[in-house]
């Protein structure tokens, strides 16, 4: 039963941080996707 509930819990905390990874590279895209629009609109 104990080794469950630890198993459980390593989902869970690696869960989360597949999430922040996520998030992470997710914002990077913004990031970028932002900065590519800042450089057309100076050629535009």
């Amino acid at each position: 039963m104990k080794g469950l509930k630890k198993r459980i819990n390593t989902l869970k905390s690696s869960k989360i941080t597949l999430r922040k990874h996520h998030n992470r590279a997710f914002f990077k895209e913004q990031e970028s996707e932002s900065k590519i629009k800042l450089e057309q609109d100076k050629k535009a």
